[in-house]
């Protein structure tokens, strides 16, 4: 198996970290869309835009990817791409050794947990969502694909998260809290309500700023 990292940002750096120590020794290199001076990032290859995924599978169908893509949207237009182009392609799941699983927790294909993150059990993470270093996730908690969490953002207990939803640096959630598809919550927010799809919240307590399509 080979493994390939979509996104040559920090991003995407911190993912290598992670394969590395979860000991990969398979990882192909990097692919981005925008032109880079460097053949090399952080010891592994630079393999050019992300249309080289299409020849790395003519080659061999033992090709993973994780898309290392911080903004939501993004990351989710650029998974529809890869995967409408190479449906049988395969997406990594990163997990850091340091990443605290209490129990049974579910992690969807292609996450991406940073050391020192807490998941509860009977929490489910779905696919492709990445939760920065140190944040936590409540027992039972759900979040939904695509889902961003920066660095120790904290979901509550039984909580819901709808599709693409940021959470800021050090912002929290309330258990039995949901906020809908697509929300961005503002840094150090605190969100005790529900929050309407495409909210843009923030404050303690959090309030809506902003709604977006």
């Amino acid at each position: 198996m080979g493994l390939v990292i979509v996104g040559a940002s920090a991003l995407g750096r911190s993912a290598l970290g992670i394969a590395r120590a979860q000991r990969r020794s398979d990882v192909l290199g990097v692919v981005d869309d925008r032109p880079l001076t460097t053949s090399n990032i952080d010891g592994a290859l630079f393999l050019g835009s992300i249309e080289v995924l299409s020849s790395l599978f003519e080659r061999t169908d033992q090709v993973e990817v994780v898309i290392a893509i911080g903004d939501p949207r993004t990351r989710s237009q650029v998974y529809d791409r890869i995967i409408g182009s190479l449906p049988g392609i395969r997406l990594a799941t990163l997990l850091h050794p340091q990443a605290t699983l209490l129990g049974d927790v579910t992690i969807g294909d292609g996450c991406i947990v940073f050391p020192g993150v807490v998941l509860g059990p009977g929490s489910d993470v779905g696919r492709a969502s990445v939760i920065n270093a140190n944040g936590t996730v409540g027992a039972g908690a759900r979040l939904g694909e695509f889902v961003s969490m920066a660095p120790a953002a904290n979901v509550g207990s039984d909580s819901v998260l709808g599709k693409g939803v940021y959470l800021g640096m050090g912002a929290a959630i309330a258990q039995q809290t949901r906020v809908g598809d697509w929300c961005t919550v503002g840094a150090l927010s605190f969100v005790r309500q529900d929050a309407p799809a495409g909210a843009v919240v923030v404050g303690i307590p959090a309030r809506i700023s902003e709604r977006r399509t």
